[in-house]
């Protein structure tokens, strides 16, 4: 997941350190970026954010001692994988079944669950999404999944 910030303008800034907190922030941060590798980009891209869930980001803009020159507010995402209907984090046979349920009218799915399902981007949950689930899960076309980070 690419986390993205607007440059902070000070003259002693050294660069930036990343905060992580899943799936809320009172359940604690974590910093993901190194103490001392500071991020003198505008953006870091977080690779341990994976499976469906709320992950809060906050930046802080550091000098060379570590004094904090300003720090942002938490900001949300949610990330999932395009096939995964049953938002468990893993495309697999159960979201093949919860789409054909669906199509046929066996079972609802919520707003993330039809984002999730959609594995074509068509903005339609069929068949299609069926078979390129399918495809997917047994390695046809593992470079088509899409993963999706909602803000």
């Amino acid at each position: 997941m690419r986390v993205s910030w607007a440059v902070v303008e000070h003259p002693d800034l050294a660069g930036y350190v990343v905060f992580r907190a899943s799936p809320n922030p009172t359940t604690g941060w974590v910093q993901i970026t190194s103490d001392t590798e500071l991020i003198t980009d505008t953006f870091f891209l977080d690779t341990g954010a994976v499976g469906f869930y709320s992950f809060w980001y906050m930046v802080i803009a550091v000098d060379e001692p570590g004094n904090i020159l300003q720090q942002s507010d938490p900001k949300c995402t949610i990330h999932y994988c395009h096939g995964d209907a049953d938002l468990s984090g893993v495309v697999d046979v159960s979201d093949v079944v919860t789409m054909q349920r669906f199509i046929l009218g066996m079972e609802e799915l919520d707003y993330q669950q039809r984002r999730a399902a959609d594995a074509n981007l068509d903005g339609v949950v069929d068949v299609s999404d069926v078979v390129q689930t399918q495809r997917f899960i047994i390695e046809l076309d593992a470079q088509e999944a899409h993963c999706l980070v909602a803000q």
